[in-house]
């Protein structure tokens, strides 16, 4: 049987495309700004290894033996791996923002280009990824609730089950 698709999930990743491209073509990049992006998504990218850290922790493996843990393996491999593909989008950004500061305000040509060729480039492609990975960001709130709800309840069955009621 398929899986069934996140609409919802896919719907907020769509607006947050619209929304990124939309900022890439109409806002232009300053230096405050870019500093400002370099030091939100060093910071989001420490959480977001933190909260890797916890929804990858093979103790949230549900049931005693290896099969349980083999039935749920998807359950933590999901967001694992959104998780890691908005790490990369972040180190990309972080990536944009030096190969621009390394051009910016450089004299000469750069493999055949003016610098400010690079950076006219650069910035809006750095503009919309930043924008597109903040939107992302969102899901965090909601996987770490969703983290420790599930933790909460499993104690709870846990509990129950060693006092010999069902769960």
């Amino acid at each position: 049987m398929a899986k069934p698709y996140a609409w919802g999930r896919i719907l907020w990743g769509v607006i947050w495309v619209a929304v990124a491209i939309l900022v890439a073509v109409c806002v232009p990049a300053t230096k405050r700004s870019i500093d400002i992006i370099v030091t939100v998504f060093s910071i989001l990218a420490g959480f977001l290894i933190a909260i890797c850290m916890m929804v990858g922790d093979p103790t949230r493996l549900p049931g005693t033996d290896w099969k349980d843990a083999e039935l749920h393996r998807d359950t933590l491999l999901g967001p694992l791996f959104r998780f890691r593909s908005l790490f990369y989008l972040y180190l990309v950004i972080l990536l944009a923002a030096v190969v621009h500061a390394l051009f910016d305000g450089r004299t000469g040509m750069i493999l055949g280009h003016d610098p400010t060729w690079w950076t006219g480039w650069i910035e809006p492609v750095f503009l919309g990824l930043a924008v597109l990975a903040f939107g992302l960001s969102f899901s965090f709130p909601g996987a770490l609730y969703t983290l420790q709800r599930e933790g909460i309840d499993r104690e709870i069955a846990q509990r129950r089950k060693t006092q010999g009621l069902s769960p």
